[in-house]
């Protein structure tokens, strides 16, 4: 019974850290993100800056790979986060794109 339990615990950990997309795949294909809701990103707060109600921020991932996160919630630098959101392509130059991860909100309550 509790070998049972255990493995049950041990398979849905190992799907629950499948779920988080690496930071490098959302920016070699940010365009198969941009749904919300697509990804689940985790990694250490680097940079913060506030603006008009919005927080943004760098999160870096185990990888070394960075992305700028626009978010209602605020978080410090230094900070393990967990974000899931989509990425939104505020501009392009050429082929050079600048990409943030828009953190998405709870479901609307109705």
């Amino acid at each position: 019974m509790i070998r049972n339990i255990l493995i049950l615990f041990l398979a849905f950990s190992a799907m629950q850290c499948a779920r988080v997309t690496p930071i490098g795949d959302l920016l070699e294909a940010p365009e198969d993100y941009q749904k919300p809701g697509s990804a689940t990103i985790k990694g250490t707060v680097t940079s913060k800056l506030d603006f008009m109600g919005l927080s943004t921020f760098k999160v870096m991932d185990a990888d070394g790979d960075e992305i700028r996160v626009v978010s209602n919630q605020s978080y410090k630098k230094g900070d393990v986060v967990k974000v899931k959101g989509h990425v939104e392509n505020l501009a392009s130059l050429g082929n050079t794109q600048i990409l943030v991860f828009q953190e998405d909100g709870p479901p609307a309550k109705e």
